[in-house]
């Protein structure tokens, strides 16, 4: 059976663009930037051609964006300049120029060159886009689901029409029956062990950077407490935070899959449970036999990507959607600030800010603005708390978060292998 997605990809790919299977533009990044790279090497051309030619290949209609738009980007590119006239373009456009995928395509390539604003003001004119008659018509059943994420993103899903409760795609969701249909004991039909431990307990989360102040006392205070990615190996850090060890530890399955048979040793062990990213570690063969020798207890998130807008989240982000489906009387996350600084924990295994020269263009694997709406949105309905340094990035809005992100991240054009030992600036 041919699936709905791929119809529309055959009939008009630029409308197929905003669907799920999209939403991992990484490969497309990568090469966006490569042909930026020859136009700027490009001596006797003075545009974005190869740029074209990708727009092209992933079903942009470019041309109906004013070609002074273009314009403005290749001086920005060219010269590593922002300018507050790119911004003001594209801000401009109408935002039925493009369809809902292909703005907020323009918007993850947008972001992974630096350009923040940019890449917000394409981002708001996805959403809009996706109110046209055409728009509507092209999406047909999916519209639904589309508009879910599409309202969530922006926080406005206590405002969504009651007719979407009744869609197939909302009966299959746990996230959208527990934040649109606000249902309870949702996680209790997931594994009823995990509900009883977390369901009323106050839950404090730790996040990779070091803390601004003194939280210990607090932390030990809650229920539980929840680690990321937490080998014995990497916990120099958190071992300064608070004074115990974590009951609960949510894990990416591409770490595991890095480890030796002897980290593996290292999982923490007396964890009352260990939550994967997804099902596919249970075929490591080093992890069974370490994990057969423990009594924690093992479970896997359900995937989230409903949620999102553009991108997947991050491991805090799918650790904090999924505990909200288990009914908790708290949580309050530690030690996150969506990436305005580069201040992590001595051992959490991060590589130093200078190694991280390509740093916007990974941004784009879980797209950062979908994750900063996610935290806001959840904080603003006091679904989660946060420490003094999360409390002051959600404080901003998304065009404040935006200009903070260009204060420290430089325009930048990714341009072969050789180009992934450049180095920051300075004051990065």
């Amino acid at each position: 059976m041919i699936s709905y997605y791929r119809i529309l990809t055959l009939i008009n790919k630029r409308y197929a663009l905003v669907f799920k299977p999209n939403k991992k533009r990484f490969t497309r990044v990568v090469k966006a930037h490569k042909a930026v790279g020859k136009d700027l090497k490009d001596v006797d051309g003075n545009g974005l051609h190869h740029l074209f030619g990708h727009f092209k290949k992933t079903g942009i209609k470019y041309k109906n964006i004013p070609l002074h738009v273009w314009g403005l980007l290749h001086e920005v590119l060219r010269t590593n300049n922002r300018s507050p006239e790119l911004r003001n373009a594209f801000d401009d456009c109408p935002s039925d120029s493009l369809t809902p995928g292909e703005w907020i395509e323009l918007a993850t390539y947008l972001l992974s060159f630096g350009l923040f604003q940019e890449a917000v003001v394409c981002r708001h004119k996805s959403h809009a886009s996706l109110k046209s008659l055409k728009s509507r018509i092209h999406y047909n059943l999916q519209l639904p689901n589309l508009l879910m994420s599409s309202l969530f993103d922006q926080g406005l899903w206590e405002e969504h029409p009651g007719r979407m409760t009744d869609s197939h795609q909302f009966k299959l969701s746990p996230f959208y029956r527990k934040f649109f249909g606000k249902e309870k004991a949702i996680g209790k039909e997931i594994d009823p062990d995990y509900y009883e431990l977390i369901n009323g307990k106050r839950m404090a989360v730790i996040g990779p950077l070091s803390f601004d102040k003194d939280y210990s006392e607090e932390i030990n205070g809650a229920d539980l407490i929840v680690e990321l990615n937490a080998l014995e190996s990497k916990r120099e850090g958190a071992k300064s935070k608070y004074h115990g060890r974590p009951d609960i530890a949510y894990y990416n399955n591409g770490r595991i899959k890095r480890r030796t048979k002897e980290t593996l040793g290292n999982l923490i062990r007396d964890c009352k449970y260990f939550v994967f990213k997804d099902s596919s570690v249970f075929k490591n063969e080093d992890y069974e036999q370490v994990m057969n020798k423990s009594a924690t207890k093992a479970r896997v998130i359900p995937g989230s990507a409903e949620l999102t807008w553009n991108g997947t989240f991050s491991m805090m982000e799918k650790t904090v959607s999924d505990l909200l489906l288990f009914d908790p009387a708290e949580i309050k996350v530690y030690g996150v600030d969506l990436y305005l600084s580069f201040d992590y924990s001595k051992g959490y295994g991060n590589l130093a800010p200078q190694s991280l020269s390509s740093m916007t263009i990974n941004f784009t694997a879980h797209d950062i603005f979908t994750q900063f709406s996610f935290m806001r949105n959840l904080m603003d309905r006091g679904l989660i708390k946060a420490d003094d340094r999360l409390s002051k990035v959600i404080g901003l809005d998304i065009e404040g978060y935006a200009e903070k992100l260009e204060e420290l991240y430089p325009v930048y054009v990714h341009d072969g292998p050789d180009d992934l030992k450049r180095k920051l600036p300075e004051n990065a």
